[in-house]
């Protein structure tokens, strides 16, 4: 199976060292989440999805690491989690639209699921002559600056915004 870029240039932005608690915030099918164990060794991964067939995917892709609890899943929306104080070293977000459900209130909940140091990756592939995407990648990083994050872009083929709390 080819595994699509945007899915490996935002694990790149992650910088995983390997014990990193992390969510992957509209998972899919799980092709990131997949990634993203392969480069944890004590750190966790929540794979979020609003999807029950799609978590039911990642499951069935990755019953080792959820039997062993590497891999945690929840089918619900990012606004309906209840969170329960839960903080993550790294974000992840690959071919997602907060504005769509949340407006302006998406990037406080990011920065309140972030521990001190902890970094949100965004990455968005813009789909040949796509003006949409780049106005959604230009809408999030604006959201994530006016909330307090340092916002950078990583260079590639992809659009993949790294931000971080100072």
């Amino acid at each position: 199976m080819s595994i699509a870029r945007r899915h490996i240039a935002a694990v790149e932005a992650l910088e995983l060292l390997g014990h990193e608690d992390v969510v992957e915030i509209g998972c899919g099918h799980g092709v990131a989440t997949r990634l993203i164990l392969e480069r944890l060794t004590t750190g966790i991964i929540l794979a979020l999805d609003r999807s029950a067939k799609m978590i039911g995917t990642v499951e069935a892709s990755s019953f080792e690491a959820l039997a062993s609890g590497r891999l945690r899943t929840r089918a619900e929306t990012l606004e309906a989690v209840d969170w329960q104080g839960a903080r993550f070293d790294r974000i992840l977000a690959v071919n997602v639209d907060f504005g769509l459900r949340l407006k302006e209130d998406w990037p406080a909940l990011i920065k309140s699921l972030l521990r001190t140091g902890g970094v949100f990756v965004f990455a968005f592939e813009v789909p040949p002559g796509g003006d949409k995407a780049h106005a959604i990648v230009r809408r999030t990083q604006k959201g994530l600056e006016e909330t307090g994050f340092t916002v950078s872009e990583c260079a590639g083929p992809v659009r993949v915004l790294r931000a971080t709390l100072d």
